[in-house]
């Protein structure tokens, strides 16, 4: 069995928990090389990944993975195990009692060593947004811990429960944070975030999500290859030749001034001390972790027992 993820070369660690979290929770599956996938962490089910990167399994798991509102077609003989929440399972037409949790949750039963408080605050940006901006820049004037998601799974997940609260644009920083019980508040800056995804995250675990918008403000030496790159995407899928997503890139309304680093910063500042912190309920917390046991138990039978 192999895992199949998006994979992005500069590193993400919501997408690199998979090569980190499966070994540790099915070895025994994954030492087996055949035809078969598993898809797990992250929003991977869409039409056009199952007609390129799986085009060539003879079966499939999916455990927890989410999608971001199309409607792929599932085969008949893959295996759905359960999906990342209610409004996955509605999208691709599956029955809502398989709409269990993020697989993110299941870092709970992996052992870890024990992590002392170091930051009162920390931020995190999504992977992407840490190439519009320097955003340990911002951070560092404000005196917030910037969470870079562009590191190591076992740093950022480390870092993320030495702080005290995360304001985090990245999901799986939320979903991490919520595992280890760390209050956080969802902080979106770049257009792009997908509601549909944080939306279906937080149904599964009944919290009722209440992000804050920051300016969407880009520095203009990083961003001209960027602004350039998002016009051709733009383009071509206007003509069919790549994913929707691409049409909704954002161009950056004006770029980053001195000025607008001590902005940004003053208002994480605030919105650490306004917004209200969220945290699912420990109820919540422990019912998606022992349901995902339940499935990786199932995965490790179903997958096993046919060999």
């Amino acid at each position: 069995m192999r895992i199949e993820y998006c994979k992005v070369e500069d590193l993400n660690f919501g997408d690199d928990l998979n090569v980190w979290l499966w070994p540790k929770l099915i070895p025994e599956c994954l030492v087996v090389k055949d035809k078969t996938a598993l898809l797990g962490i992250g929003t991977i089910l869409n039409q056009r990944t199952f007609d390129t990167k799986l085009a060539g399994v003879e079966k499939a798991f999916i455990f927890g993975s989410g999608c971001a509102g199309e409607q792929p077609i599932i085969p008949d003989h893959w295996r759905v195990l359960c999906v990342r929440g209610p409004k996955t399972a509605e999208a691709v037409g599956l029955d809502s009692t398989l709409a269990v949790a993020d697989p993110a949750y299941l870092l709970r039963a992996v052992e870890m060593s024990e992590v002392e408080k170091q930051y009162s605050i920390g931020f995190m940006p999504h992977h992407r947004s840490e190439r519009d901006l320097d955003w340990k820049r911002v951070c560092d004037a404000a005196g917030i811990r910037f969470v870079s998601a562009k590191q190591p799974v076992e740093d950022a997940v480390r870092e993320i429960r030495s702080c005290d609260l995360l304001l985090t644009e990245a999901m799986h920083g939320a979903i991490v944070a919520d595992a280890f019980r760390v209050p956080w508040v969802p902080v979106f800056y770049n257009p792009t975030v997908s509601h549909f995804k944080w939306q279906d995250f937080a149904a599964s675990m009944q919290i009722d999500l209440k992000p804050v918008y920051l300016p969407f403000i880009c520095e203009r030496g990083r961003d001209m290859g960027r602004l350039f790159e998002r016009k051709l995407k733009g383009g071509a899928a206007r003509f069919g030749l790549g994913p929707k997503k691409w049409m909704s890139y954002p161009v950056p309304v004006r770029y980053v001034k001195d000025s607008d680093y001590k902005l940004l910063g003053d208002k994480l500042l605030t919105i650490a001390k306004t917004e209200r912190s969220t945290l699912s309920s420990d109820d919540a917390v422990e019912t998606a972790t022992s349901s995902l046991l339940e499935k990786v138990a199932q995965l490790k039978g179903d997958y096993l027992g046919q060999k």
